[in-house]
């Protein structure tokens, strides 16, 4: 692509904008207040540190919340789990329950077999 001769000179002194020199608090936050002094090394630094505190203990609140989020998150989880273990053992019961039925079932349907041969033989 070929750029006319405003587009490239545009470009450049863009480029030479970006790139001139300047301190850290004129790029950051070229100026001070409405009366327009740039801010001194000192004050960005101030600016800096007390954005970094409230950082911090915007962390910190968090990591409490986590963490009491989490508390209340083992304690359902053991609710769950105690409520899992009675369905099983009342479950586990009854099929013992259910079980013992068709075995008793199964034994009483031998016993008329057994008395039908009895009986076909008879005859």
């Amino acid at each position: 692509m070929i750029l006319s001769v405003w587009e490239s000179s545009l470009i450049n002194a863009k480029l030479e904008i970006f790139l001139r020199p300047r301190s850290a608090a004129a790029i950051i936050h070229p100026q001070r207040n409405k009366g327009g002094d740039p801010l001194t090394d000192r004050e960005l630094l101030e600016i800096i540190a007390t954005q970094v505190g409230k950082l911090t203990a915007d962390a910190d609140e968090t990591k409490k919340e986590m963490r009491n989020g989490f508390n209340r998150l083992e304690v359902e989880i053991r609710k769950v789990s105690e409520t899992v273990s009675k369905i099983e053992v009342e479950h586990g019961q009854k099929l013992g329950v259910l079980l013992n039925g068709y075995k008793q079932n199964a034994e009483r349907l031998d016993r008329v077999e057994a008395k039908l041969v009895e009986h076909d033989e008879i005859c």
